[in-house]
């Protein structure tokens, strides 16, 4: 088990630190209103857009040719 988490650590920490996280909607940036949960039985964030965007250009290099199976 806390392999498993230290593992989803990394990887969330990789991404993050690969990515900007962008919230999108409609062509519009959101503001702090941004979060909000739906109600009932069970308390849970409402769906919202994002946008994934590399930081730099070796990033989105390195990604691609994972992707394309490239070396």
């Amino acid at each position: 088990m806390y392999l498993a988490m230290e593992a989803l650590w990394i990887t969330v920490v990789s991404v993050l630190s690969a990515f900007d996280v962008l919230l999108w909607e409609e062509g519009k940036e959101l503001g702090e209103d941004f979060g909000k949960f739906g109600s009932g039985l069970f308390s849970h964030p409402l769906p919202f857009k994002v946008r994934i965007v590399p930081r730099s250009k070796e990033v989105e290099g390195f990604v691609r040719s994972s992707v394309s199976g490239g070396g």
